[in-house]
Protein backbone atom coordinates (compact mmCIF):
# COMPACT_ATOMS: atom_id res chain seq x y z
CA UNK A 1 0.00 0.00 0.00
CA UNK A 2 2.86 2.43 0.83
CA UNK A 3 4.49 1.70 -2.51
CA UNK A 4 1.21 2.41 -4.29
CA UNK A 5 0.75 5.69 -2.40
CA UNK A 6 4.32 6.78 -3.25
CA UNK A 7 3.81 5.86 -6.91
CA UNK A 8 0.55 7.86 -6.99
CA UNK A 9 2.34 10.89 -5.52
CA UNK A 10 5.13 10.64 -8.10
CA UNK A 11 2.66 10.35 -10.97
CA UNK A 12 0.66 13.33 -9.66
CA UNK A 13 3.86 15.42 -9.42
CA UNK A 14 4.75 14.51 -13.00
CA UNK A 15 1.21 15.44 -14.06
CA UNK A 16 1.54 18.89 -12.48
CA UNK A 17 4.95 19.41 -14.04
CA UNK A 18 3.69 18.59 -17.52
CA UNK A 19 0.50 20.70 -17.31
CA UNK A 20 0.82 24.12 -18.96
CA UNK A 21 -0.97 27.44 -19.31
CA UNK A 22 -1.94 28.57 -22.80
CA UNK A 23 -2.60 32.30 -22.87
CA UNK A 24 -5.22 33.80 -25.17
CA UNK A 25 -4.52 35.91 -27.14
CA UNK A 26 -0.85 35.83 -26.06
CA UNK A 27 -0.02 32.27 -27.17
CA UNK A 28 -3.07 31.54 -29.34
CA UNK A 29 -5.30 34.09 -31.13
CA UNK A 30 -8.68 32.57 -30.15
CA UNK A 31 -10.12 30.51 -27.34
CA UNK A 32 -10.81 27.61 -29.69
CA UNK A 33 -7.22 27.71 -30.93
CA UNK A 34 -6.13 27.53 -27.29
CA UNK A 35 -8.33 24.49 -26.71
CA UNK A 36 -7.02 22.81 -29.86
CA UNK A 37 -3.45 23.30 -28.64
CA UNK A 38 -4.18 22.05 -25.11
CA UNK A 39 -3.72 18.62 -23.58
CA UNK A 40 -5.47 17.07 -20.58
CA UNK A 41 -4.60 18.98 -17.42
CA UNK A 42 -3.79 22.25 -19.22
CA UNK A 43 -5.41 25.62 -18.61
CA UNK A 44 -6.52 27.91 -21.42
CA UNK A 45 -6.21 31.31 -19.73
CA UNK A 46 -8.16 34.06 -21.47
CA UNK A 47 -7.45 37.78 -21.13
CA UNK A 48 -10.28 40.30 -20.80
CA UNK A 49 -12.07 41.21 -24.02
CA UNK A 50 -14.94 40.13 -26.25
CA UNK A 51 -14.42 36.89 -28.20
CA UNK A 52 -16.86 36.42 -31.06
CA UNK A 53 -16.73 32.63 -31.33
CA UNK A 54 -18.41 29.33 -30.49
CA UNK A 55 -16.10 26.91 -28.68
CA UNK A 56 -16.00 23.13 -28.19
CA UNK A 57 -14.02 21.31 -25.48
CA UNK A 58 -13.59 18.32 -27.84
CA UNK A 59 -13.42 15.83 -24.97
CA UNK A 60 -10.43 17.44 -23.23
CA UNK A 61 -10.01 17.48 -19.45
CA UNK A 62 -8.89 21.09 -19.31
CA UNK A 63 -9.74 24.39 -17.64
CA UNK A 64 -10.93 27.18 -19.91
CA UNK A 65 -10.90 30.23 -17.68
CA UNK A 66 -10.66 33.99 -17.45
CA UNK A 67 -8.21 35.78 -15.19
CA UNK A 68 -10.75 35.23 -12.39
CA UNK A 69 -9.19 31.81 -11.80
CA UNK A 70 -5.91 33.53 -10.92
CA UNK A 71 -6.94 36.31 -8.51
CA UNK A 72 -10.66 35.64 -7.74
CA UNK A 73 -11.57 39.19 -8.82
CA UNK A 74 -15.17 38.98 -10.07
CA UNK A 75 -14.58 42.10 -12.16
CA UNK A 76 -13.01 39.84 -14.79
CA UNK A 77 -16.27 37.97 -15.37
CA UNK A 78 -18.34 40.73 -17.05
CA UNK A 79 -15.25 41.88 -18.96
CA UNK A 80 -14.35 38.49 -20.47
CA UNK A 81 -17.15 37.80 -22.92
CA UNK A 82 -17.71 34.87 -25.25
CA UNK A 83 -20.34 36.03 -27.74
CA UNK A 84 -21.75 33.16 -29.79
CA UNK A 85 -24.18 35.18 -31.86
CA UNK A 86 -22.41 34.55 -35.20
CA UNK A 87 -21.89 30.77 -35.53
CA UNK A 88 -20.47 29.44 -38.78
CA UNK A 89 -23.26 26.85 -38.77
CA UNK A 90 -26.66 28.05 -37.47
CA UNK A 91 -27.44 24.53 -36.25
CA UNK A 92 -24.39 24.76 -33.92
CA UNK A 93 -25.34 27.99 -32.19
CA UNK A 94 -24.42 27.13 -28.58
CA UNK A 95 -21.66 29.37 -27.24
CA UNK A 96 -19.87 26.49 -25.44
CA UNK A 97 -20.16 22.79 -26.27
CA UNK A 98 -19.24 19.60 -24.39
CA UNK A 99 -20.21 16.67 -26.63
CA UNK A 100 -17.38 14.13 -26.50
CA UNK A 101 -17.87 12.34 -23.19
CA UNK A 102 -16.35 15.04 -20.97
CA UNK A 103 -16.75 14.90 -17.20
CA UNK A 104 -16.23 17.33 -14.32
CA UNK A 105 -12.52 17.62 -15.10
CA UNK A 106 -13.62 19.76 -18.06
CA UNK A 107 -14.13 23.16 -16.45
CA UNK A 108 -15.52 26.47 -17.74
CA UNK A 109 -14.77 29.33 -15.34
CA UNK A 110 -15.07 33.09 -15.20
CA UNK A 111 -16.82 34.23 -18.41
CA UNK A 112 -19.89 36.02 -19.61
CA UNK A 113 -21.61 33.60 -22.01
CA UNK A 114 -24.08 35.37 -24.29
CA UNK A 115 -25.70 35.49 -27.71
CA UNK A 116 -26.19 31.74 -28.07
CA UNK A 117 -29.04 30.23 -30.08
CA UNK A 118 -28.58 26.54 -29.25
CA UNK A 119 -27.62 23.34 -31.05
CA UNK A 120 -30.04 21.38 -33.22
CA UNK A 121 -30.30 17.74 -32.08
CA UNK A 122 -31.91 15.60 -34.83
CA UNK A 123 -32.54 12.66 -32.45
CA UNK A 124 -34.84 14.88 -30.36
CA UNK A 125 -36.02 17.16 -33.17
CA UNK A 126 -35.06 19.97 -30.81
CA UNK A 127 -32.75 22.89 -30.22
CA UNK A 128 -30.87 22.70 -26.94
CA UNK A 129 -28.43 24.64 -24.80
CA UNK A 130 -28.72 28.27 -25.85
CA UNK A 131 -25.56 29.27 -24.00
CA UNK A 132 -23.98 25.91 -23.08
CA UNK A 133 -24.68 22.52 -24.68
CA UNK A 134 -23.52 19.39 -22.87
CA UNK A 135 -24.55 16.12 -24.56
CA UNK A 136 -23.61 13.36 -24.08
CA UNK A 137 -21.15 14.42 -21.41
CA UNK A 138 -20.61 15.82 -17.93
CA UNK A 139 -19.05 19.18 -17.12
CA UNK A 140 -18.21 21.73 -14.44
CA UNK A 141 -19.55 25.24 -15.03
CA UNK A 142 -18.48 27.71 -12.35
CA UNK A 143 -18.38 31.47 -11.76
CA UNK A 144 -19.89 32.51 -15.08
CA UNK A 145 -22.57 34.98 -16.12
CA UNK A 146 -24.80 33.12 -18.59
CA UNK A 147 -27.22 35.65 -19.97
CA UNK A 148 -29.29 36.77 -22.95
CA UNK A 149 -29.17 33.46 -24.80
CA UNK A 150 -32.29 32.54 -26.76
CA UNK A 151 -33.66 29.30 -28.18
CA UNK A 152 -36.33 29.77 -30.82
CA UNK A 153 -37.74 26.77 -32.65
CA UNK A 154 -41.05 25.54 -34.00
CA UNK A 155 -40.14 22.10 -32.58
CA UNK A 156 -38.89 21.55 -28.99
CA UNK A 157 -36.46 23.59 -26.92
CA UNK A 158 -34.30 22.33 -24.02
CA UNK A 159 -32.37 24.74 -21.76
CA UNK A 160 -32.40 28.41 -22.70
CA UNK A 161 -29.06 28.93 -20.93
CA UNK A 162 -27.70 25.42 -20.25
CA UNK A 163 -28.58 21.93 -21.45
CA UNK A 164 -26.85 18.96 -19.78
CA UNK A 165 -28.19 15.66 -21.06
CA UNK A 166 -27.30 11.97 -20.57
CA UNK A 167 -24.84 12.53 -17.75
CA UNK A 168 -25.50 9.12 -16.14
CA UNK A 169 -21.80 8.20 -16.10
CA UNK A 170 -20.71 11.58 -14.80
CA UNK A 171 -22.17 14.65 -13.13
CA UNK A 172 -23.29 18.06 -14.22
CA UNK A 173 -21.76 20.48 -11.70
CA UNK A 174 -23.18 24.00 -12.01
CA UNK A 175 -22.01 26.30 -9.23
CA UNK A 176 -21.62 30.02 -8.43
CA UNK A 177 -23.10 31.26 -11.72
CA UNK A 178 -25.50 34.05 -12.62
CA UNK A 179 -28.00 32.57 -15.06
CA UNK A 180 -30.30 35.37 -16.12
CA UNK A 181 -32.49 36.76 -18.91
CA UNK A 182 -32.38 33.63 -21.05
CA UNK A 183 -35.33 32.43 -23.14
CA UNK A 184 -36.55 29.07 -24.35
CA UNK A 185 -39.14 29.55 -27.08
CA UNK A 186 -39.79 25.91 -28.00
CA UNK A 187 -43.17 26.41 -29.59
CA UNK A 188 -44.10 22.71 -29.61
CA UNK A 189 -42.49 21.78 -26.29
CA UNK A 190 -40.16 23.75 -24.02
CA UNK A 191 -38.20 22.57 -20.97
CA UNK A 192 -36.02 24.87 -18.87
CA UNK A 193 -35.99 28.60 -19.48
CA UNK A 194 -32.67 28.74 -17.66
CA UNK A 195 -31.23 25.25 -17.06
CA UNK A 196 -32.31 21.78 -18.17
CA UNK A 197 -30.47 18.73 -16.76
CA UNK A 198 -31.08 15.07 -17.42
CA UNK A 199 -29.15 12.84 -15.01
CA UNK A 200 -27.06 13.34 -11.89
CA UNK A 201 -26.42 16.94 -10.95
CA UNK A 202 -24.93 19.21 -8.31
CA UNK A 203 -26.39 22.70 -8.61
CA UNK A 204 -25.24 25.11 -5.89
CA UNK A 205 -24.82 28.81 -5.10
CA UNK A 206 -26.28 30.07 -8.37
CA UNK A 207 -28.53 33.02 -9.11
CA UNK A 208 -31.16 31.83 -11.61
CA UNK A 209 -33.14 34.96 -12.36
CA UNK A 210 -35.68 36.23 -14.92
CA UNK A 211 -35.55 33.33 -17.36
CA UNK A 212 -38.56 32.43 -19.49
CA UNK A 213 -39.85 29.14 -20.86
CA UNK A 214 -42.73 29.54 -23.31
CA UNK A 215 -44.55 27.20 -25.62
CA UNK A 216 -47.74 26.88 -27.59
CA UNK A 217 -48.32 23.50 -25.91
CA UNK A 218 -46.19 22.31 -22.97
CA UNK A 219 -43.89 24.52 -20.91
CA UNK A 220 -41.79 23.02 -18.12
CA UNK A 221 -39.71 24.99 -15.62
CA UNK A 222 -39.12 28.70 -15.99
CA UNK A 223 -35.81 28.60 -14.13
CA UNK A 224 -34.50 25.06 -13.59
CA UNK A 225 -35.53 21.57 -14.71
CA UNK A 226 -33.86 18.40 -13.39
CA UNK A 227 -35.04 15.03 -14.73
CA UNK A 228 -33.32 12.04 -13.15
CA UNK A 229 -34.94 8.90 -14.43
CA UNK A 230 -38.53 9.86 -14.98
CA UNK A 231 -39.63 6.68 -16.72
CA UNK A 232 -38.25 4.01 -14.36
CA UNK A 233 -37.59 3.28 -10.69
CA UNK A 234 -33.82 3.71 -11.17
CA UNK A 235 -33.74 7.18 -9.61
CA UNK A 236 -30.72 9.45 -9.87
CA UNK A 237 -28.97 11.57 -7.25
CA UNK A 238 -29.45 15.33 -7.00
CA UNK A 239 -28.01 18.05 -4.78
CA UNK A 240 -29.54 21.53 -5.17
CA UNK A 241 -28.46 24.01 -2.51
CA UNK A 242 -28.01 27.70 -1.73
CA UNK A 243 -29.50 28.98 -4.99
CA UNK A 244 -31.58 32.09 -5.56
CA UNK A 245 -34.31 31.17 -8.07
CA UNK A 246 -36.32 34.31 -8.73
CA UNK A 247 -38.66 35.97 -11.27
CA UNK A 248 -38.68 33.04 -13.69
CA UNK A 249 -41.81 32.23 -15.68
CA UNK A 250 -43.39 29.42 -17.66
CA UNK A 251 -45.97 30.33 -20.30
CA UNK A 252 -48.38 28.49 -22.58
CA UNK A 253 -49.51 30.85 -25.28
CA UNK A 254 -52.11 29.04 -27.38
CA UNK A 255 -53.11 25.46 -26.58
CA UNK A 256 -55.99 25.28 -24.08
CA UNK A 257 -55.64 21.54 -23.47
CA UNK A 258 -52.01 21.29 -22.35
CA UNK A 259 -50.36 21.93 -18.96
CA UNK A 260 -47.59 24.02 -17.40
CA UNK A 261 -45.31 22.82 -14.58
CA UNK A 262 -42.85 24.60 -12.28
CA UNK A 263 -42.67 28.34 -12.65
CA UNK A 264 -39.36 28.26 -10.78
CA UNK A 265 -38.12 24.66 -10.51
CA UNK A 266 -39.02 21.10 -11.59
CA UNK A 267 -37.38 18.02 -10.06
CA UNK A 268 -38.49 14.56 -11.23
CA UNK A 269 -37.03 11.08 -10.73
CA UNK A 270 -34.49 11.70 -7.96
CA UNK A 271 -33.30 11.04 -4.44
CA UNK A 272 -30.99 13.44 -2.64
CA UNK A 273 -31.28 16.91 -1.13
CA UNK A 274 -32.85 20.25 -2.06
CA UNK A 275 -31.91 22.72 0.68
CA UNK A 276 -31.32 26.35 1.60
CA UNK A 277 -32.73 27.71 -1.65
CA UNK A 278 -34.85 30.81 -2.08
CA UNK A 279 -37.57 30.16 -4.65
CA UNK A 280 -39.38 33.47 -4.92
CA UNK A 281 -41.54 35.52 -7.31
CA UNK A 282 -41.79 32.82 -9.99
CA UNK A 283 -44.96 32.45 -12.05
CA UNK A 284 -46.97 30.36 -14.48
CA UNK A 285 -49.47 31.49 -17.09
CA UNK A 286 -51.42 28.64 -18.68
CA UNK A 287 -54.48 28.50 -20.89
CA UNK A 288 -55.45 25.28 -19.10
CA UNK A 289 -53.80 23.71 -16.00
CA UNK A 290 -50.64 24.56 -14.06
CA UNK A 291 -48.85 22.86 -11.15
CA UNK A 292 -46.21 24.19 -8.76
CA UNK A 293 -45.83 27.92 -9.34
CA UNK A 294 -42.65 27.86 -7.27
CA UNK A 295 -41.53 24.22 -7.21
CA UNK A 296 -42.92 21.07 -8.85
CA UNK A 297 -41.82 17.61 -7.60
CA UNK A 298 -42.91 14.42 -9.39
CA UNK A 299 -42.06 10.70 -9.08
CA UNK A 300 -39.32 11.22 -6.52
CA UNK A 301 -38.28 9.02 -3.59
CA UNK A 302 -38.98 9.63 0.09
CA UNK A 303 -35.18 9.88 0.23
CA UNK A 304 -35.50 13.21 -1.58
CA UNK A 305 -35.28 15.72 1.28
CA UNK A 306 -36.69 19.21 0.75
CA UNK A 307 -35.40 21.22 3.68
CA UNK A 308 -34.74 24.75 4.88
CA UNK A 309 -36.00 26.44 1.72
CA UNK A 310 -37.88 29.72 1.50
CA UNK A 311 -40.65 29.31 -1.09
CA UNK A 312 -42.35 32.65 -1.27
CA UNK A 313 -44.48 34.97 -3.45
CA UNK A 314 -44.93 32.53 -6.34
CA UNK A 315 -48.17 32.88 -8.29
CA UNK A 316 -50.31 32.12 -11.35
CA UNK A 317 -51.75 34.71 -13.73
CA UNK A 318 -54.39 32.70 -15.62
CA UNK A 319 -55.81 29.20 -16.00
CA UNK A 320 -56.47 26.70 -13.19
CA UNK A 321 -53.56 26.21 -10.83
CA UNK A 322 -52.49 23.71 -8.15
CA UNK A 323 -49.82 24.40 -5.53
CA UNK A 324 -48.84 28.06 -5.39
CA UNK A 325 -45.62 27.39 -3.53
CA UNK A 326 -45.14 23.68 -4.02
CA UNK A 327 -46.81 20.74 -5.79
CA UNK A 328 -45.87 17.14 -4.87
CA UNK A 329 -47.26 14.65 -7.40
CA UNK A 330 -47.02 10.84 -7.81
CA UNK A 331 -44.26 10.24 -5.30
CA UNK A 332 -42.81 10.63 -1.84
CA UNK A 333 -40.86 13.61 -0.56
CA UNK A 334 -39.82 14.55 2.97
CA UNK A 335 -40.58 18.22 3.61
CA UNK A 336 -38.89 19.74 6.65
CA UNK A 337 -37.91 23.19 7.91
CA UNK A 338 -39.37 25.00 4.91
CA UNK A 339 -41.09 28.37 4.93
CA UNK A 340 -43.91 28.40 2.36
CA UNK A 341 -45.29 31.90 2.41
CA UNK A 342 -47.46 34.31 0.40
CA UNK A 343 -47.94 32.05 -2.64
CA UNK A 344 -51.09 31.92 -4.79
CA UNK A 345 -53.02 29.20 -6.68
CA UNK A 346 -56.60 28.07 -7.19
CA UNK A 347 -56.14 24.87 -5.19
CA UNK A 348 -53.54 24.68 -2.43
CA UNK A 349 -52.21 28.20 -2.15
CA UNK A 350 -49.19 26.95 -0.22
CA UNK A 351 -48.81 23.20 -0.85
CA UNK A 352 -50.61 20.70 -3.10
CA UNK A 353 -50.09 16.96 -2.54
CA UNK A 354 -51.47 14.37 -4.96
CA UNK A 355 -50.10 10.82 -4.82
CA UNK A 356 -52.99 9.28 -6.78
CA UNK A 357 -53.75 6.54 -4.23
CA UNK A 358 -50.17 5.26 -4.32
CA UNK A 359 -50.05 4.70 -0.54
CA UNK A 360 -46.88 6.77 -0.46
CA UNK A 361 -46.66 9.05 2.55
CA UNK A 362 -45.27 12.58 2.30
CA UNK A 363 -44.21 13.74 5.78
CA UNK A 364 -44.43 17.49 6.40
CA UNK A 365 -42.27 18.20 9.45
CA UNK A 366 -41.47 21.52 11.15
CA UNK A 367 -42.67 23.65 8.25
CA UNK A 368 -44.24 27.10 8.43
CA UNK A 369 -47.05 27.54 5.89
CA UNK A 370 -48.39 31.05 6.20
CA UNK A 371 -49.91 33.92 4.22
CA UNK A 372 -50.80 31.79 1.18
CA UNK A 373 -53.98 32.29 -0.83
CA UNK A 374 -56.17 29.84 -2.78
CA UNK A 375 -58.77 31.29 -5.09
CA UNK A 376 -60.95 28.17 -4.66
CA UNK A 377 -60.05 25.91 -1.74
CA UNK A 378 -57.19 24.97 0.60
CA UNK A 379 -55.34 28.19 1.33
CA UNK A 380 -52.46 26.54 3.17
CA UNK A 381 -52.47 22.84 2.28
CA UNK A 382 -54.50 20.76 -0.20
CA UNK A 383 -54.18 16.95 0.02
CA UNK A 384 -55.95 14.78 -2.56
CA UNK A 385 -55.81 11.00 -3.10
CA UNK A 386 -52.80 10.76 -0.80
CA UNK A 387 -51.49 9.70 2.58
CA UNK A 388 -49.68 12.49 4.41
CA UNK A 389 -48.35 13.31 7.86
CA UNK A 390 -48.13 16.83 9.29
CA UNK A 391 -46.38 17.41 12.59
CA UNK A 392 -44.55 20.20 14.41
CA UNK A 393 -45.81 22.56 11.69
CA UNK A 394 -47.60 25.90 11.50
CA UNK A 395 -50.51 26.40 9.09
CA UNK A 396 -51.71 29.90 9.85
CA UNK A 397 -52.87 33.11 8.18
CA UNK A 398 -53.76 31.47 4.87
CA UNK A 399 -56.91 32.45 2.95
CA UNK A 400 -59.43 30.86 0.60
CA UNK A 401 -63.23 30.85 0.18
CA UNK A 402 -63.31 27.34 1.69
CA UNK A 403 -61.03 25.51 4.14
CA UNK A 404 -58.50 28.31 4.42
CA UNK A 405 -55.98 26.22 6.38
CA UNK A 406 -56.23 22.60 5.16
CA UNK A 407 -58.44 20.83 2.65
CA UNK A 408 -58.46 17.02 2.38
CA UNK A 409 -60.12 15.02 -0.42
CA UNK A 410 -60.12 11.20 -0.56
CA UNK A 411 -57.02 11.16 1.62
CA UNK A 412 -55.67 10.21 5.00
CA UNK A 413 -53.96 13.18 6.66
CA UNK A 414 -52.57 12.68 10.15
CA UNK A 415 -51.82 15.89 12.05
CA UNK A 416 -49.88 15.98 15.33
CA UNK A 417 -48.35 18.75 17.47
CA UNK A 418 -49.13 21.42 14.89
CA UNK A 419 -50.65 24.88 15.04
CA UNK A 420 -53.56 24.96 12.59
CA UNK A 421 -55.78 28.00 12.35
CA UNK A 422 -59.44 27.01 13.01
CA UNK A 423 -58.11 23.81 14.60
CA UNK A 424 -57.56 20.22 13.51
CA UNK A 425 -58.06 16.88 15.33
CA UNK A 426 -54.96 15.13 16.61
CA UNK A 427 -52.74 14.87 19.66
CA UNK A 428 -50.90 18.03 20.65
CA UNK A 429 -52.53 20.26 18.03
CA UNK A 430 -53.10 23.95 18.79
CA UNK A 431 -55.13 26.82 17.40
CA UNK A 432 -53.25 29.90 18.63
CA UNK A 433 -51.69 33.00 17.08
CA UNK A 434 -48.04 32.06 16.34
CA UNK A 435 -46.60 35.56 17.07
CA UNK A 436 -44.05 36.02 14.31
CA UNK A 437 -41.38 38.65 13.91
CA UNK A 438 -41.70 41.14 11.05
CA UNK A 439 -40.53 38.61 8.43
CA UNK A 440 -43.61 36.49 9.11
CA UNK A 441 -41.92 33.21 10.02
CA UNK A 442 -39.32 33.70 12.77
CA UNK A 443 -41.13 33.14 16.06
CA UNK A 444 -40.98 35.95 18.58
CA UNK A 445 -40.02 35.12 22.14
CA UNK A 446 -43.58 35.63 23.53
CA UNK A 447 -44.96 32.94 21.18
CA UNK A 448 -46.91 30.16 22.84
CA UNK A 449 -45.51 27.70 20.25
CA UNK A 450 -42.16 27.52 22.02
CA UNK A 451 -41.46 24.03 23.42
CA UNK A 452 -44.84 22.73 22.17
CA UNK A 453 -43.49 20.31 19.55
CA UNK A 454 -42.01 16.83 19.96
CA UNK A 455 -38.71 15.32 18.91
CA UNK A 456 -40.42 12.32 17.30
CA UNK A 457 -43.90 10.93 16.80
CA UNK A 458 -45.25 7.49 15.93
CA UNK A 459 -48.10 7.38 13.42
CA UNK A 460 -49.49 4.13 12.01
CA UNK A 461 -46.54 2.10 13.34
CA UNK A 462 -43.97 4.40 11.74
CA UNK A 463 -41.74 6.91 13.52
CA UNK A 464 -41.20 10.43 12.19
CA UNK A 465 -38.36 12.52 13.62
CA UNK A 466 -38.03 16.27 13.92
CA UNK A 467 -34.85 17.54 12.18
CA UNK A 468 -31.87 18.27 14.40
CA UNK A 469 -31.49 21.84 13.12
CA UNK A 470 -33.94 24.57 12.12
CA UNK A 471 -34.12 26.65 8.93
CA UNK A 472 -31.31 28.92 10.16
CA UNK A 473 -29.04 26.04 11.14
CA UNK A 474 -29.75 26.50 14.85
CA UNK A 475 -29.81 23.28 16.84
CA UNK A 476 -33.13 22.15 18.21
CA UNK A 477 -32.73 21.70 22.00
CA UNK A 478 -33.92 18.13 22.54
CA UNK A 479 -31.82 17.54 25.65
CA UNK A 480 -33.67 19.60 28.25
CA UNK A 481 -36.79 20.80 26.51
CA UNK A 482 -39.12 20.18 23.57
CA UNK A 483 -38.61 21.71 20.13
CA UNK A 484 -40.68 24.65 18.94
CA UNK A 485 -43.45 24.26 16.37
CA UNK A 486 -42.59 25.54 12.89
CA UNK A 487 -39.47 25.98 10.78
CA UNK A 488 -37.77 28.32 13.25
CA UNK A 489 -36.38 27.38 16.64
CA UNK A 490 -36.16 30.26 19.11
CA UNK A 491 -32.87 29.68 20.87
CA UNK A 492 -31.16 31.37 23.73
CA UNK A 493 -27.51 31.71 22.67
CA UNK A 494 -24.89 31.76 25.40
CA UNK A 495 -23.28 35.14 25.84
CA UNK A 496 -19.89 33.44 25.71
CA UNK A 497 -20.73 32.16 22.23
CA UNK A 498 -21.79 35.64 21.11
CA UNK A 499 -18.60 37.19 22.42
CA UNK A 500 -16.25 34.48 21.15
CA UNK A 501 -17.32 34.69 17.50
CA UNK A 502 -15.32 37.89 17.01
CA UNK A 503 -15.73 40.12 13.99
CA UNK A 504 -13.83 41.11 10.89
CA UNK A 505 -16.79 41.52 8.54
CA UNK A 506 -19.21 43.48 10.72
CA UNK A 507 -18.99 46.93 12.37
CA UNK A 508 -21.46 49.39 13.90
CA UNK A 509 -21.53 53.21 14.24
CA UNK A 510 -22.17 54.99 16.49
CA UNK A 511 -21.43 52.81 19.49
CA UNK A 512 -22.62 53.57 22.11
CA UNK A 513 -25.84 55.00 20.62
CA UNK A 514 -29.07 56.50 21.89
CA UNK A 515 -31.75 56.10 19.20
CA UNK A 516 -30.28 53.99 16.37
CA UNK A 517 -27.03 52.54 15.05
CA UNK A 518 -25.87 51.67 11.53
CA UNK A 519 -24.48 48.18 11.07
CA UNK A 520 -22.04 47.66 8.20
CA UNK A 521 -21.08 44.22 6.89
CA UNK A 522 -19.29 42.71 3.91
CA UNK A 523 -20.06 39.55 1.96
CA UNK A 524 -17.07 37.95 0.27
CA UNK A 525 -19.41 35.70 -1.74
CA UNK A 526 -23.09 35.93 -2.64
CA UNK A 527 -25.43 33.93 -0.44
CA UNK A 528 -28.19 33.92 2.14
CA UNK A 529 -27.44 36.03 5.18
CA UNK A 530 -29.18 36.55 8.50
CA UNK A 531 -28.45 39.63 10.59
CA UNK A 532 -30.11 39.49 14.02
CA UNK A 533 -29.93 41.14 17.42
CA UNK A 534 -29.67 39.40 20.81
CA UNK A 535 -29.99 40.86 24.28
CA UNK A 536 -27.46 40.51 27.10
CA UNK A 537 -28.99 37.15 28.09
CA UNK A 538 -28.54 35.72 24.61
CA UNK A 539 -32.24 35.88 23.59
CA UNK A 540 -32.91 36.80 19.97
CA UNK A 541 -35.06 39.92 19.88
CA UNK A 542 -35.06 41.01 16.24
CA UNK A 543 -34.10 39.81 12.76
CA UNK A 544 -32.87 42.79 10.73
CA UNK A 545 -31.97 41.07 7.44
CA UNK A 546 -32.85 37.56 6.27
CA UNK A 547 -32.35 37.22 2.51
CA UNK A 548 -30.08 36.27 -0.38
CA UNK A 549 -27.61 39.06 -1.23
CA UNK A 550 -24.90 39.45 -3.89
CA UNK A 551 -21.26 39.91 -2.97
CA UNK A 552 -20.55 43.40 -1.65
CA UNK A 553 -20.73 45.84 1.26
CA UNK A 554 -24.02 46.65 2.99
CA UNK A 555 -25.50 48.90 5.65
CA UNK A 556 -28.54 48.29 7.86
CA UNK A 557 -29.99 50.54 10.54
CA UNK A 558 -31.19 49.13 13.83
CA UNK A 559 -33.68 51.13 15.87
CA UNK A 560 -34.38 49.35 19.16
CA UNK A 561 -37.48 51.43 19.88
CA UNK A 562 -38.53 51.13 23.52
CA UNK A 563 -36.01 48.45 24.44
CA UNK A 564 -34.12 49.31 27.62
CA UNK A 565 -30.57 50.65 27.72
CA UNK A 566 -27.84 48.06 27.96
CA UNK A 567 -25.64 45.65 26.05
CA UNK A 568 -26.85 43.95 22.86
CA UNK A 569 -25.15 41.70 20.33
CA UNK A 570 -25.56 41.85 16.55
CA UNK A 571 -24.97 38.44 14.94
CA UNK A 572 -24.20 37.88 11.24
CA UNK A 573 -24.61 34.40 9.75
CA UNK A 574 -23.44 33.80 6.19
CA UNK A 575 -21.85 30.96 4.25
CA UNK A 576 -21.41 28.77 7.32
CA UNK A 577 -19.65 31.57 9.21
CA UNK A 578 -20.98 33.33 12.30
CA UNK A 579 -19.63 36.67 13.51
CA UNK A 580 -20.91 39.11 16.10
CA UNK A 581 -20.33 42.58 17.49
CA UNK A 582 -21.29 44.10 20.85
CA UNK A 583 -23.38 47.28 20.72
CA UNK A 584 -24.48 49.44 23.64
CA UNK A 585 -27.63 51.52 23.95
CA UNK A 586 -27.53 54.48 26.31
Amino acid sequence: MKKLTLLSAILFTVYLATAKIINVPGDQPTIQAGIDAASDGDTVLVAEGTYLENINFNGKAIHVASQYIMDKDIGHIPNTIIDGSQPSNPDLGSVVTFNSGEDTTSVLCGFTITGGTGTFVPAFNARAGGGIFCYPAGCKITYNYIEYNTLTTTASGFGGAIECDHVDKSWAVITHNKIQHNQNNGLNYARGGGVNVFGRARITDNQIISNTCQSNKNGFGGGLVCAGNFYSSDLKEIYIANNLIQNNSALTQEDKTEKEFGGGVIVTGYYGVIKNNEIIHNSISSKNLSYGMGLYLEKNSSDLILESNIIKNNYFSEGTSYGGGLAVVFGEVTLQNNVIQNNKANFGGGVYVWSKFSNKVSPVINNTITGNDAADVGGGLYVIASDAVLFNSIVWGNTSPQNSSIYVENSNLEVRYSDVETGWPGKGNLDVEPVFMEDGYHLDAPSTLLNKGVSAVQINDKWYKSPDFDIDGDKRPFENTKPDIGADEVLVVSVNELVSTGSSLITAFPVPFTSSTTIEYELKNPGHIRLSVYDHLGKQIQVIVDEYLPQGKYKSTWNPGNLPSGVYYCLLKTGGRTQSIKIIKL
